[in-house]
């Protein structure tokens, strides 16, 4: 009997997922959308290209590295509010 090929699961948030996470902070949906088309350009959300092996742990948070790169170029209050979030959800690691 042969077995079924290995199918890998993505554990990357969807957009809708980080989407919810952004909602609760005080910005602007230009701003929101700018963040999560940034998220999604750097491979951080599920079944999106490109597929970086190290994007997020083995529990599926995301890598606080790979993270402050995708922020790199927002203003430090947006990326300090969005890093703060992601921690106090538990979802950077």
């Amino acid at each position: 009997m042969d077995t079924p090929p290995d199918v890998k699961t993505d554990l990357r948030p969807w957009r809708s997922q980080i989407e919810a996470l952004l909602v609760g902070i005080a910005m602007s949906p230009i701003v929101r959308r700018a963040l999560l088309d940034a998220f999604e350009e750097h491979g951080l959300l599920a079944y999106t290209k490109p597929e970086p092996e190290i994007a997020v742990d083995e529990l599926g948070r995301l890598r606080k590295t790979v993270v402050n790169k995708v922020l790199e170029d927002f203003d430090e209050n947006v990326r300090s509010r969005v890093v703060s979030v992601l921690e106090e959800l538990h979802a950077i690691a």
